[in-house]
C-alpha cells in the first residue's frame, strides 16, 4: 500500500453505541513502526491485539523473510497513550505468496485485552477498520468498505481471501483490523490494496488457526457493547440490550413471593430470601435436586400436589437462570453459566388457551406479567426466534390444572405439542391431571420426562425456618429457628408439616406472635390449611377460579358474579362429599354426586357431559381432591375425616349416632368394655369438633370425666390420646387420668406392653415419668424387639432428639428380623423421613424378601400415599404364593381406608379358586361383599359349596351370604 492520503472521513454506524465497540477497537490497535537496521527509513502499519499479549500484523510489514526479522518493533496503544516493547519470532512468521498468506504474531508482555472475532460475512456487508497510515493522520484514521465475495490465488491450495471494496487505502493500513458491523466483531485484516478502492483480507479464520491463545480471551465487555441482532449475526450466546430487560424484569417478578400471606400485617418478602431448594424424584433416576430439572434437554411434566411448592420452584428457577445470564453480561464470565441453560419464560397455563400462535400467546402473557417492570416494549415477534444463538426459550407452564375445560387443558397441551420443534423446551407444572391427558404428549419424539416434587426434609424445614427468621429480624434467628421447628414437632401427621406452603404459613404464624403456641394438634392444622385453600380460590387474574368458570360458562349466558356461587357451592360440598366416603358405602363418582347436589347452578343448555367434567376441573382446583382412576379423590384419607367430621359435628342426629358408635352406653359401674385402641384419625377429628361447637362441648366433656375415672389403662391411654392430638381438655379430666396411669408402675412385675402403654399415655400428658420409662425400654431394658421398637416410635412422634436416631439404629440393624425393620422403617415414613420410603421401598421390590414382610413394606408406603405401594400390593395380590403371608388387619385396612385400587386388590386376592386354603380369599370375598361389589357375594356363595374347605368357614360364609342377600332384598 502507498503512503497517498487514503482517502475522506467516512462515519460509518455500527446500530449501537458507537463509543462501544468502535472505542474497544482503537483501544486494541497497535501503531508499528519497524527498524530497517540498514539506514533505510523505518518501516510503518499496523497491528492489533489477537490475545492478550499477542499483536497480529501482516508478515509484509516486518519483513521478507524469516532470517530478515528485526528482534524488536516500536508500538504505541495511541487511544491509550502508551508505548509497547514488541518482540518478534520467526516460529510466528508466516508468508506464503503462492497463497496470499501474511501474518506475523508479535509478543508483547503486560496487555491483557484483545479483540473479538467472528468468521461470519455476507455479500455486501458493510465492513470498518482503524488503522495507522503513513503520512499526516499516522495516528489513526478508518475507512469502510463492502463485502464482495472471495477471492483466491493458489488453485492448489483452498485459502480463501475476502475481497472488500470501498475507501481507498494505501501504506501504513496494512495489519488493520477489519469488523463486519452486521456482527460487530473483526473477520479479517488488512494484506493488500489496489490503491483505487479494492482491497484483500487475511481472514480471521486463518489468523486464529495460527493464535490458540486466541480461544482464552475474554469477551465479555466487546459483546456487552453489541445490539441484540449484532449477537445473533455472530452466533453469541450473550445476552443483548433488549434480552436484558427482559431478564431484568422477569428476575424482578420472579422475586415475588408466590404464597399469600396468612396474616393481614404479615409482610411476603422476596422469595430468594426465605427459597429453600426442593427436591424431586424420579423413577429412572431417583431423587435429585429440583433445580436440575431445568438444566436437562428433555421436555419435562412436574407434578406436585397443592402447596408442593410448582409455582415456587418455577419462580425460582426463572430468578436463577436469569441472574446467570445477566452475571455473564456484568462480569464477561464464559464459565458463569455452569452447563449452559436456555432462557426461562414463566407463563400460567390459562394464558396459553387463545387461538393464536403461540408466539403471540406467550408475547401477551409476558407483557400482562411483567407490565412496568419492562424498561421499553418487546418485540412482538421475540418469542418467535430463539433467545440466542444455540439457546432455546424454556417455557414454564404453570398450573395446567387450573384450566378447567378439559377441552381447552386439550388444546394447550396440543399446541405445546405442536411448537417441541421449535426454539422451546417446555416444562410444565401441575397437580396430577387424567393420564390420558397427558399420555399423548408423552410419546411424543424426544420424550418427555416426569418428575414428582418431594415433601421438605427436617434440614429444608430448618432452613426455611431461619430464613423466616431472619426476614422478621429475629434478635436470634437460629435459637427462634430452632424454636419453631421444636414447636411443629408435635403437629400430627409430621408430614404436613414438610408441606412447603402449610410450613411457610407457620412461619407466619410463629413470626408473629412467637410466645403463641402454633395449632398444636391436626384439627388447627387442617382447619388453617383448608382456610387457606379456600382462600386462594378467589386469586384475582385470569388463573383465578372464578375467572377460570366464567370463561367455562360464558358461552351459556352466566354472568360474573354468578359464576361466583360455583367455588363457593363447590367447598361446601366437599364435607358432605367427604361423610359420604367416610361413613356410607356408595361409591359413586364424586363427580356425579356434586353435579346431583348442585345441579341447580347448570345452565339449562349446558350437557351434563360438559356441566361433571367443569365440576371435576373445580373439585382438583380445590386443592383437596386429585385425579385417580377416572374419579377425583380426596388426596389424603385424613382430609376426608377432617371434612367428614365438619359434617358430623354440624348435624345434632348424626353427632348423637356418632357419640355412642364412640364410646357406647353406660353402666353404673362406667362404660362398657373400651379402649383408646378404638379411637381412630377420623374419630378424634370428632371430638376436636365437638369440643370446639360451644353447645356439644358440655355433653362431650361430662362422657370424659366418666372415662377418666376408670381405674383401667384403655381410660388413661384414651384421655391421653385425645390430648396428645392437640384437643385442651379440661385441666381436671387430665389430672384423674395422670393419677390413674401412675399407679401402673407401683407394680414390680408391671408387663412391657403395660409399661409402654402407660409411658406414652403419661409423655402426652407431659408427665416426665413417660419419657423415662419409653428410652429405657427403647435401650433394650425391657421386653422384646416390638416394644423396643414401638417405644423409640413414640418418642420420635413426640419430637424427642434420640427417637428417629433409634429408629434408624433398628432398620439398619441386620440382626434384627425383617418384620421388625419394616416397622421401624414404617414408623421413619409416616415422620416424613426418607431412609424409611427408602427401606419401604427396596423391602416390597425385592423377590427375595419374605412374602409377609414385603406385603408390609407396600402397605407401610400406601399409607403414606406413596403410589408405589398400591401398584406393589395389586402385584403381590395376583400372585398365589403369597396367599398364606397376607394379614387380615391389612385385607380389612385396605377395604375400610378406601384406597383408590382397593376393590382391584380384594379382587385379586377372592379371584383364584386354587385358593381354597388361603385365609387371605374368605376375607377378600367378605370385604368385597361389604363393599357391594358383585364378585365378593359370588365368591362367598363358591366357599360355602366347596368341600374343600372345613364345616366352621363353610358355615361362616352361608351366614354372611344370607346376610347380605337379605340386605340385599331388604
Amino acid at each position: 500500500m502507498d503512503d497517498t492520503d487514503a482517502g475522506t472521513d467516512t462515519v460509518i454506524s455500527d446500530e449501537g453505541d458507537t463509543g462501544g465497540w468502535q472505542a474497544l477497537l482503537r483501544r486494541a490497535v497497535v501503531m508499528l513502526t519497524v527498524p530497517s537496521g540498514d539506514g533505510r527509513p523505518a518501516a510503518v502499519g499496523t497491528g492489533f491485539f489477537v490475545a492478550p499479549g499477542l499483536v497480529a500484523t501482516c508478515a509484509h510489514v516486518l519483513a521478507a523473510t524469516p532470517e530478515a526479522l528485526p528482534a524488536r518493533v516500536r508500538g504505541r496503544l495511541v487511544a491509550l497513550g502508551s508505548d509497547l516493547d514488541l518482540r518478534t519470532d520467526p516460529g510466528r512468521f508466516f508468508r506464503d505468496t503462492a497463497t496470499g498468506l501474511d501474518l506475523a504474531l508479535l509478543t508483547a508482555d503486560g496487555v491483557d485485552r484483545a479483540v473479538t472475532t467472528s468468521a461470519q460475512l455476507r455479500t455486501q456487508d458493510l465492513l470498518w477498520t482503524f488503522g495507522h497510515p503513513a503520512g499526516q493522520f499516522r495516528a489513526g484514521q478508518h475507512a469502510s468498505f463492502t463485502y464482495q465475495g472471495d477471492s483466491r490465488r493458489s488453485p492448489d491450495e483452498a485459502l480463501e481471501l475476502p475481497r472488500v471494496y470501498g475507501v481507498p487505502v494505501g501504506p501504513g493500513y496494512s495489519g488493520s483490523p477489519v469488523v463486519n458491523t452486521r456482527t460487530g466483531a473483526v473477520c479479517g485484516m488488512l494484506s493488500t490494496s489496489d490503491k483505487a478502492g479494492s482491497a484483500h483480507l487475511i481472514p480471521i479464520t486463518a489468523i486464529l488457526a495460527r493464535c490458540p491463545e486466541a480461544a482464552s480471551a475474554s469477551h465479555g465487555e466487546w459483546l456487552a457493547a453489541l445490539t441484540d441482532e449484532q449477537l445473533a449475526a455472530g452466533g453469541w450466546a450473550f445476552p443483548g440490550p433488549r434480552l436484558v430487560a427482559y431478564l431484568t424484569a422477569a428476575a424482578s417478578r420472579a422475586s415475588d413471593h408466590p404464597y399469600p400471606g396468612v396474616l393481614a400485617d404479615v409482610r411476603r418478602p422476596p422469595l430468594s430470601r426465605v427459597y429453600v431448594r426442593q427436591h424431586a424424584s424420579a423413577r429412572a433416576r431417583g431423587k435429585l435436586t429440583a433445580d436440575e430439572i431445568f438444566g436437562g434437554d428433555r421436555d419435562v411434566v412436574l407434578m406436585g400436589g397443592p402447596g408442593a411448592g410448582k409455582t415456587s420452584l418455577l419462580h425460582s428457577g426463572v430468578s436463577g437462570i436469569a441472574e446467570h445470564w445477566l452475571a455473564l453480561r456484568r462480569t464477561g464470565r464464559s464459565d458463569v453459566l455452569e452447563g449452559g441453560a436456555d432462557v426461562p419464560l414463566r407463563v400460567p397455563a390459562t394464558d396459553l388457551t387463545r387461538s393464536a400462535p403461540l408466539a403471540d400467546q406467550l408475547g401477551r402473557a409476558v407483557r400482562a406479567d411483567l407490565g412496568g417492570r419492562l424498561r421499553e416494549s418487546l418485540p412482538k415477534d421475540i418469542f418467535a426466534r430463539p433467545p440466542m444463538p444455540g439457546k432455546r426459550w424454556l417455557v414454564l407452564v404453570d398450573g395446567l390444572d387450573e384450566v378447567l375445560a378439559p377441552e381447552r387443558r386439550r388444546d394447550v397441551i396440543a399446541g405445546i405439542q405442536e411448537n417441541r420443534s421449535g426454539p422451546y423446551r417446555f416444562v410444565v407444572a401441575c397437580r396430577p391431571l387424567p393420564e390420558a391427558e397427558l399420555a399423548e404428549f408423552r410419546r411424543t419424539e424426544g420424550g418427555v420426562d416426569t418428575y414428582e416434587l418431594l415433601p421438605f426434609d427436617a434440614g429444608q424445614l430448618y432452613e426455611l425456618a431461619l430464613g423466616w427468621c431472619k426476614v422478621f429480624e429475629a434478635p436470634d434467628p437460629e435459637r427462634a429457628a430452632h424454636d419453631l421447628v421444636a414447636k411443629t414437632g408435635r403437629i400430627r401427621p409430621s408430614t404436613l408439616v414438610h408441606n412447603p406452603l402449610l410450613a411457610t404459613m407457620l412461619c407466619q404464624l410463629y413470626l408473629s406472635a412467637p410466645e403463641r403456641p402454633l395449632p398444636s394438634g391436626r384439627y388447627g392444622l387442617y382447619r388453617d390449611f383448608i382456610d387457606l385453600l379456600r382462600e386462594r380460590q378467589y386469586a384475582s387474574g385470569q388463573s383465578g377460579i372464578v375467572a377460570q368458570a366464567h370463561a367455562a360458562l360464558d358461552p351459556y349466558g352466566v354472568s360474573s358474579e354468578e359464576a361466583r356461587e360455583l367455588p363457593r357451592r363447590i367447598f361446601e360440598a366437599l364435607p358432605r362429599l367427604a361423610k359420604v366416603r367416610w361413613t356410607e358405602p356408595d361409591d359413586r363418582p364424586a363427580v356425579a354426586l356434586v353435579a346431583n347436589w348442585i345441579g341447580d347452578l347448570r345452565p339449562a343448555a349446558m350437557r351434563m357431559l360438559a356441566w361433571e367434567e367443569l365440576l371435576r376441573a373445580c373439585l382438583r382446583r380445590t386443592g383437596l381432591l386429585a385425579e385417580h382412576a377416572g374419579d377425583v379423590v380426596f388426596m389424603h384419607q385424613t382430609l376426608t375425616e377432617f371434612l367428614a367430621a365438619q359434617a358430623i359435628s354440624a348435624d345434632p342426629e348424626s353427632s348423637r349416632t356418632e357419640l355412642r358408635k364412640l364410646f357406647g352406653g353406660f353402666r353404673r359401674q362406667g362404660f362398657y368394655e373400651f379402649s383408646e385402641g378404638n379411637l381412630l384419625s377420623g374419630d378424634l377429628f370428632l371430638i376436636a369438633a365437638w369440643h370446639a361447637d360451644p353447645q356439644q362441648r358440655p355433653h362431650l366433656e361430662r362422657v370424659l370425666r366418666r372415662l377418666a375415672a376408670r381405674k383401667d389403662l384403655n381410660a388413661g391411654t384414651a384421655i391421653a390420646r385425645i390430648t396428645a392430638d392437640g384437643i385442651p381438655l379440661d385441666e381436671e379430666i387430665i389430672k384423674t387420668a395422670i393419677k390413674t396411669l401412675g399407679a401402673h408402675f407401683d407394680d414390680p412385675h408391671l408387663h412391657a406392653r403395660v409399661r409402654l402403654r402407660a409411658g406414652q399415655a403419661l409423655a402426652d400428658l407431659d408427665d416426665p415419668r413417660g419419657v423415662q420409662q419409653l428410652l429405657a425400654i427403647a435401650a433394650r431394658s425391657f421386653g422384646i424387639e416390638p416394644f423396643w421398637v414401638e417405644a423409640a416410635r413414640a418418642l420420635a412422634v413426640r419430637g424427642h432428639a434420640q427417637g428417629v436416631g433409634l429408629l434408624k439404629e433398628f432398620v439398619e440393624d441386620t440382626e434384627l428380623f425383617l418384620s421388625w425393620r419394616v416397622d421401624a422403617a414404617s414408623f421413619l415414613a409416616e415422620l416424613g423421613n426418607a431412609a424409611g420410603i427408602e427401606f419401604l421401598t427396596r423391602t416390597c421390590d425385592d423377590p427375595a424378601a419374605p412374602g409377609h414382610d414385603r406385603i408390609e413394606a407396600a402397605y407401610g408406603l400406601t399409607e403414606m400415599g406413596h403410589p408405589h405401594g398400591w401398584e406393589r400390593l395389586s402385584e403381590l395380590a395376583r400372585d398365589p404364593a403369597n396367599d398364606l403371608e397376607w394379614p387380615i388387619t391389612v385385607i380389612r385396612d385396605i377395604a375400610a381406608m378406601r384406597l383408590p385400587r382397593r376393590v382391584e386388590i380384594l379382587e385379586a386376592l377372592a379371584d383364584l379358586p386354587e385358593r381354597h386354603q388361603s385365609h387371605s380369599r374368605i376375607i377378600a370375598a367378605e370385604e368385597l361383599a361389604e363393599l357391594g361389589v358383585p364378585s365378593g357375594i359370588e365368591t362367598l356363595a363358591a366357599i360355602a359349596a366347596d368341600r374343600r374347605y372345613n364345616r366352621y368357614v363353610r358355615r361362616t360364609a352361608k351366614r354372611k351370604l344370607a346376610r347380605f342377600r337379605k340386605e340385599q332384598q331388604g
